[in-house]
């Protein structure tokens, strides 16, 4: 991951910095009450193991949130976090609608 120095003057660079963070945030977009990190896979068409990575970067950049503990953790989208609902979100849709 970048330097927080870094994450905060240019997130989407972390945010989109590889092909599986877009197919992951494409994959949870759709889903409120949220995923497991397999499915979360699956739906993205990306392996357990970068499954697993991206929801790592996307969490601790605060994009992504960890819901429960123990064996059952879903993912979603953080809808806290501005970057979320002002940006992330409105691209993905907007892709959506487009293509």
């Amino acid at each position: 991951m970048t330097s927080s120095a870094g994450f905060f003057r240019r997130p989407l660079d972390e945010v989109f910095a590889a092909p599986s963070h877009v197919a992951v945030l494409r994959a949870l977009l759709d889903t409120a009450q949220g995923m497991s990190g397999r499915e979360t896979g699956r739906v993205a068409r990306v392996n357990h193991a970068a499954a697993a990575r991206t929801l790592a970067r996307l969490e601790s950049a605060g994009i992504v949130e960890r819901l429960g503990s123990g064996g059952t953790q879903l993912f979603r989208l953080n809808q806290a976090n501005v970057l979320t609902t002002e940006l992330i979100r409105p691209l993905l849709v907007g892709e959506r609608r487009v293509f």
